[in-house]
């Protein structure tokens, strides 16, 4: 038995391991508009010929994302996912995030943004960025998701 002033392990505070994350302090900044969406983190790994950027965002569609490509950067976002459940299944709990979101990121150095290609697959979205010149001066590219 425990005692009432000792803390609960997280398991028994919150069932099934789920652990809400805490609100931001008052003190912290305030995240704009443009860059809402940052509970999607990013790895970004080097290779000798490219850049690669994984993004991990369950229960999407590779229709529901926008990616939009500047000499300075990369606007990566979903503007909603449909929330459908198949007939005779009822949502008894629901934490993936639907949300729509947008995430801008400062491009590497060395990039070509008129190569970039992006896929999406298990619930990861994978954008692959060729080193080559980089056009700082570049129109605005949209890029697909495959």
């Amino acid at each position: 038995m425990q005692e009432k002033d000792q803390p609960r392990p997280e398991g028994e505070r919150y069932p099934g391991g789920y652990v809400p994350v805490p609100a931001s302090p008052p003190s912290a900044p305030a995240t704009g508009p443009a860059n809402i969406g940052e509970r999607h983190p990013i790895n970004l790994s080097e290779c000798e010929d490219r850049f690669i950027l994984e993004m991990s965002v369950p229960g999407a569609c590779a229709a529901d994302f926008f990616i939009r490509v500047d000499g300075k950067g990369l606007l990566i976002g979903r503007e909603g996912c449909t929330d459908e459940h198949p007939a005779g299944r009822q949502l008894c709990r629901h934490e993936f995030d639907i949300n729509p979101f947008r995430r801008y990121i400062p491009m590497p150095g060395g990039v070509d943004a008129e190569r970039i290609t992006a896929s999406y697959a298990n619930g990861i979205l994978k954008l692959q960025l060729p080193k080559g010149a980089s056009g700082d001066d570049c129109p605005v590219i949209q890029v697909p998701v495959y």
